[in-house]
């Protein structure tokens, strides 16, 4: 090969090096762009991925075997897929010879914001409140004689056990927040309240999610006498939840003024009508810095009621239940 032909060759060899090169270098990324550990992880709390971890976190530190992006079959419509955040599950009660269990389900949504959520609402008369929707018993009425008549009435078991009473040795107030809406700032700096989206992003889905978990509950409807039965059946109790950064505020009008607090948590309620969802659904609103003390609370009244059902099994199942004598 002569002097000539070799500078050329080397001429094209060292241009398609210095071409790679700047393909290399085009396909590598900035390191100038890349975001700081910080800016990195405000990103992810701004758009409410950590909230969620904050959740499971609190859920695993209470054994609630916390599932994230936990799906479930539509009820009105089974063949579409729905998700809530975040589950929980954990059993508080289990007992083999007379196949019990006492359940907890834990149904949280996540809603990261840095403007406050108020709920709106009046403690409600004590007739509003019989069985609550989001729980199931083994039998969810059970039998009352009526006085000098050959006659009976159902009513309730919820309030025939005394769970009832148990709720409010534990905190249970009746109010309610029938409004639950965001407060958001105009741009003249005026606070606005809007509510815009909580029905279809909050309150259906949890609904829903209440209905899917009870899909699957077993009671004693069916099973005939104790010595017969040879299934297990369950409490459920469910604490369905809107886990929130934001702050929470709760306005009182149970009297003509208004009274303001500011909780680490609250309880809404919402009536709903559908082919497959009917009937009053209570939800609990929950600052996340308290969300800690809500899982405890909620585990130490569901141990309060496995108790109960401890201490008279099938009482509380309603298959030893001995009718009490009323007054018409």
């Amino acid at each position: 090969m002569g002097t000539g032909s070799l500078s050329l060759l080397l001429a094209l060899l060292n241009a398609r090096l210095l071409a790679k090169s700047a393909l290399c270098a085009d396909s590598m990324p900035d390191m100038a762009d890349s975001p700081t550990d910080p800016d990195l992880l405000n990103a992810l709390t701004s758009a409410g991925w950590l909230l969620e971890q904050t959740v499971a976190h609190v859920l695993a530190d209470m054994d609630c075997h916390p599932r994230l992006g936990w799906a479930f079959k539509d009820v009105d419509d089974p063949s579409k897929s729905r998700e809530l955040d975040a589950y929980g599950y954990r059993q508080v009660l289990r007992l083999e010879a007379e196949k019990i269990v006492v359940a907890v389900h834990f149904l949280i949504e996540c809603k990261q914001s840095s403007m406050p959520y108020v709920g709106v609402g009046q403690t409600l008369p004590e007739w509003q409140f019989k069985q609550p929707t989001q729980h199931k018993l083994p039998a969810e009425e059970l039998r009352f004689n009526l006085s000098g008549r050959e006659a009976y009435r159902l009513l309730p078991a919820w309030g025939a056990l005394g769970f009832d009473e148990v709720a409010k040795r534990h905190g249970e107030k009746r109010f309610r927040a029938s409004q639950l809406t965001r407060l958001e700032r105009t741009k003249g700096g005026a606070w606005s309240a809007n509510n815009s989206g909580i029905f279809t992003s909050l309150v259906f889905p949890l609904a829903k999610a209440i209905r899917a978990v009870q899909k699957d509950h077993v009671g004693i409807a069916g099973a005939g006498d104790r010595t017969a039965r040879d299934r297990w059946v369950y409490f459920d109790l469910a604490f369905p939840a809107v886990v929130t950064s934001a702050e929470l505020i709760v306005v009182d009008t149970s009297s003509r003024e208004s009274v303001i607090t500011r909780p680490g948590w609250m309880t809404a309620r919402r009536h709903l009508e559908t082919n497959s969802i009917s009937g009053l659904f209570d939800f609990d609103v929950v600052c996340e810095s308290a969300f800690g003390g809500y899982v405890a609370d909620r585990i130490a009244f569901a141990e309060a009621i496995a108790a109960a059902v401890r201490s008279d099994p099938l009482k509380h199942t309603g298959e030893n239940w001995e009718p009490p004598v009323v007054d018409e």
